[in-house]
């Protein structure tokens, strides 16, 4: 939705352009990731929620999820994308 781009178009500033992007859960089939400084990127593929490593997580709060709600730093929802910072 319009709504959700404009999120995302915002919360873009927060990517350190200056950092690398370094890919996360490789061996995943549920999940796409990458890192950019402290931002984590999640992308869930599947129907189903999905746990993130409490080592992935660390700290970091959801900062955006495409999921209106959704809070849970810890889970993706399914067919859902989430930033974590």
């Amino acid at each position: 939705t319009l709504s959700l781009y404009r999120r995302v178009m915002a919360a873009r500033r927060m990517l350190d352009r200056a950092a690398p992007l370094d890919w996360e859960l490789a061996d995943s089939d549920a999940l796409v990731a990458f890192r950019r400084g402290d931002a984590l990127v999640v992308l869930n593929v599947t129907g189903a929620d999905v746990a993130l490593p409490d080592a992935l997580v660390g700290g970091r709060s959801v900062v955006l999820s495409s999921v209106r709600g959704h809070t849970a730093a810890a889970v993706v929802p399914g067919n859902a994308c989430v930033w974590l910072r």
